[in-house]
């Protein structure tokens, strides 16, 4: 059985991510423009070549770099690092062992050679920005003349390290020096074949930072140990080596330099997570951040003369590799695409997305641009036995119409990772077929909220309009899916469930809940299951509760939290969506607030205070201890129940949303598709879902949801509740011990291994749903503005349902 992984998803975060209606567009011919900027009548190609059998696949890769026909690994097995240098032609191996304890200072307090850089930064460090952004790993390596000739670098996944270019690399800090006394965090290959390598050492005062050189004959020298640039406890998030052997560190938001003589030349407070640096041909050096002045990811040149950072490009890598291709254009290895910009004429082209590829976990620092134009990274593979690598190169080709595939367009706002998975499974298994993915969000650069919505509206439009896509993922939870199966922009599915895959096979009453007008237009495959889970005495033998009933219990429980959610506004929002079908008829186009039981529900919100202590809120603590009675339900495997169950007892039982319609569990979709209406390839479409609806060889449950194919459904149980075991070294097969606890103020909570009792409660709770939550952007936006007056003390229940009610009738009525 596979590990647990804790995952508490918030539903008001699913549910939010929604579009509002257009009305279908009235083209009747479907246009396929190009998906990457390979231009027209060529395509880019990638060509990949495993270099594991040579470096094996155990341990992890470091560093690595290309140059001169030779490709440079390090690679850490069990704490000995290797330098593996590989011929690219013949893949034969030349290996060096790596052991620089001879030459490093035995007290890095105490430099042998060159200046010590332990300068404070002057006071004229200049602040760009003050609010901190969202911490993300993602960086870029250093650019540099001359260098467009092959040299790259490697980036470990897992946290033990990255690849760059060799002018500048990306790392993460370790925890303990390996065996050759220090951490690669980054190395250069110069052109008469001597080494240079950047090594962190740790102290009991903080890290010291060493540049030593491998000659060409083999010898090891110290070039300078710079110490005092990193303080205890200040954390680095990355270290590179300049071409030279100097170093840039990126602290939390700060930068560093140090020249070549490992005196620290300066350091600029950024005052934001770098997302990364970058240096042009020049040498000028580039930082990109998160502006909250500017409102968004900014490019600035600094200047570590004066500590300052000026106007730099307009290019917003909010991720990936930068790398400058021509005197006005630079080229962004991001991680979902790789995106060029002329910064002249403010042009920005995407080349290609990296699922076009059928490329996975691609070291984007190791990404380059090669003299003849071709493209070089480095990418890993990923399974349950080993990880693999591999050597990609990537360039435009011509199409040959005579091998072309024919190409089917898969529209999404966003492409999360299990379907890019079932995507390239599927390309690399058809001989007719190619699935080519149209994405909309960018998140590897320019994202802030306006460029979200903006994305997304562009997403929106061309879903009405139905001429540009074979298949679309919809949001599950947005109307919109609804409205448009209504007006006929969606394929009847009706011969699909005939013909190609069996109906029967599947939770069937899942499947119904998405019908529309007794058809099937979408397809799913994994969904998760909406709830609430109660107090085992106080709900014992209910399946559902009255918005009244919940009024009475709140005055009988009035002392303490309650509900999960806290707030007045929360537990509002939570209670009203949770039970929106009862008031909201997006399929006849009605609602109805003016009742009992949304006065009920609004009188029930009304009793918890406007705002709450989240700094010692010990939510699992006050469930466990019965001061929280009634919490959210999100289930999306069999762990998730285990985990809700032994925190409130294995006696907890779940009911429904506040209702007066027997309605218990909901379901969500997980992600839910559909064929266009107007689309020329219907059979290579229906080839698609049923291999999207049936391939469940990864079982990736956690992170998909629960399988609505009958059989995928049983085999995650079975794997669930399975104890892992292994081979110990006496040949006896012992269970592994794969629980976990929750600590809370009032103790340990132990999650073991889910058992058969709650995979029949899971199996029932699937055979029992019936409904869906459909929600959408405006919806939420109408809501939330006519409650505030409600939950300020403004209005009353009654008067807050009426303009209510008066809102959202306009706005069903103006989408019909």
């Amino acid at each position: 059985m596979r590990s647990k992984l804790i995952k508490l998803v918030s539903i008001a975060a699913v549910m939010i991510l929604a579009i509002s209606l257009s009305a279908c567009g009235k083209k009747e011919e479907k246009v396929k423009e190009p998906i990457d900027g390979a231009g027209e009548g060529y395509e880019f190609v990638a060509k990949s070549r495993s270099i594991s059998d040579v470096i094996g696949t155990e341990g992890y890769v470091e560093k690595a770099i290309a140059k001169n026909g030779k490709l440079y690994v390090v690679h850490n097995t069990g704490g000995a690092q290797k330098l593996h240098v590989i011929d690219l032609e013949t893949l034969a191996d030349d290996p060096i062992e790596l052991d620089f304890k001879s030459i490093l200072p035995e007290n890095e307090g105490n430099l042998s050679e060159g200046e010590p850089a332990n300068e404070e930064p002057a006071e004229s460090d200049t602040s760009a920005d003050e609010t901190p952004a969202t911490d993300t790993e993602a960086t870029t390596g250093d650019v540099s003349e001359g260098e467009a000739d092959g040299t790259l670098t490697i980036v470990q996944e897992e946290g033990t390290g990255d690849l760059l270019d060799g002018d500048m690399g990306d790392t993460y800090m370790y925890e303990e020096a390996g065996d050759g006394g220090a951490d690669v965090d980054d190395l250069f290959i110069n052109d008469d074949g001597s080494i240079l390598f950047l090594l962190a050492t740790y102290t009991e005062t903080g890290r010291s930072y060493n540049v030593c050189k491998r000659d060409s004959n083999g010898s090891l020298s110290l070039v300078y140990s710079a110490d005092g640039l990193v303080k205890e406890g200040e954390y680095v998030s990355r270290a590179y080596l300049k071409e030279d052997g100097g170093i840039y560190l990126t602290k939390e938001s700060s930068i560093l330099s140090v020249d070549k003589d490992g005196k620290k030349e300066g350091e600029i407070e950024v005052g934001n997570w770098i997302q990364t640096i970058f240096t042009d041909k020049e040498g000028n050096c580039y930082v990109t951040f998160w502006s909250q002045a500017e409102s968004g990811i900014v490019c600035k040149k600094a200047d570590f003369a004066q500590n300052t950072l000026s106007d730099g490009l307009k290019i917003a890598a909010n991720n990936g590799r930068t790398y400058q291709t021509g005197e006005d254009t630079y080229v962004v290895a991001g991680s979902d695409a790789v995106t060029e910009y002329n910064i002249k004429t403010d042009e920005k082209k995407k080349l290609w997305d990296w699922i076009n590829l059928d490329l996975f976990n691609v070291d984007t620092e190791s990404f380059m641009v090669n003299d003849d134009g071709s493209y070089s990274f480095i990418a890993a593979n990923y399974d349950d036995e080993a990880t693999t690598y591999d050597y990609v190169t990537v360039s435009k080709e011509k199409i040959d119409p005579a091998n072309a595939k024919i190409e089917l367009v898969y529209g999404c706002s966003y492409l999360d990772w299990n379907v890019r998975t079932k995507i390239s499974a599927f390309n690399k298994s058809q001989d007719k077929y190619r699935i080519r993915v149209k994405q909309y969000i960018d998140y590897d650069g320019g994202y802030d909220q306006n460029s979200y919505t903006e994305q997304y509206a562009r997403f929106k439009a061309d879903l009405a309009a139905g001429n540009v896509f074979d298949l679309v993922s919809v949001d599950s939870t947005d109307a919109i899916a609804l409205k448009l199966a209504q007006k006929g922009a969606f394929l009847d599915l009706s011969d699909f469930y005939k013909e190609t895959i069996n109906r029967s096979d599947y939770f069937e009453n899942i499947l119904d809940i998405f019908q529309v007008n007794g058809k099937d237009y979408f397809a799913l495959s994994h969904v998760s299951l909406l709830a609430m889970i109660g107090n085992g005495e106080i709900f014992k033998g209910k399946t559902t509760i009255t918005p009244q009933e919940l009024v009475e219990l709140r005055k009988q429980y009035s002392d303490i939290p309650f509900l999960t959610s806290g707030t007045k506004e929360n537990a509002l929002y939570t209670m009203v969506v949770y039970s929106l079908n009862t008031f909201v008829d997006y399929e006849k186009g009605t609602c109805d607030f003016c009742n009992q039981n949304f006065y009920d529900l609004l009188n029930f919100a009304d009793t918890f205070p406007k705002e709450i202590n989240n700094e010692n809120y010990d939510m699992y603590g006050m469930m466990a201890n019965g001061d929280i009675i009634l919490s959210e339900l999100y289930l999306y495997d069999l762990s998730s129940l285990r985990m809700y169950r032994q925190i409130m007892g294995d006696d907890a039982v779940i009911v429904g949303p506040p209702n007066d319609k027997g309605i218990r569990v909901q379901v969500i979709p997980n992600s839910m598709y559909a064929i266009s209406a107007k689309t020329t390839e219907k059979e290579g479409c229906f080839e698609f879902l049923k291999f999207y609806m049936e391939d469940q060889s990864n079982k990736m449950y956690s992170s998909s949801g629960i399988p609505v194919r009958k059989q995928a459904f049983y085999d995650m149980i079975e794997d669930e509740i399975t104890p892992d075991t292994y081979t110990d070294e006496n040949g006896n097969v012992v269970e592994e011990d794969t629980s976990y606890t929750i600590g809370t103020d009032y103790g340990m909570i132990d999650v073991g291994i889910p058992t058969q009792a709650e995979a029949d409660i899971l199996e029932g709770l699937m055979n029992e749903a019936k409904d869906t939550i459909r929600l959408d952007e405006k919806f939420t936006e109408i809501f939330m503005e006519e409650v505030q007056p409600f939950i300020e003390g403004q209005k009353t229940a009654e008067e807050t349902a009426t303009v209510l009610q008066s809102r959202v009738k306009i706005y069903l009525s103006e989408n019909e």
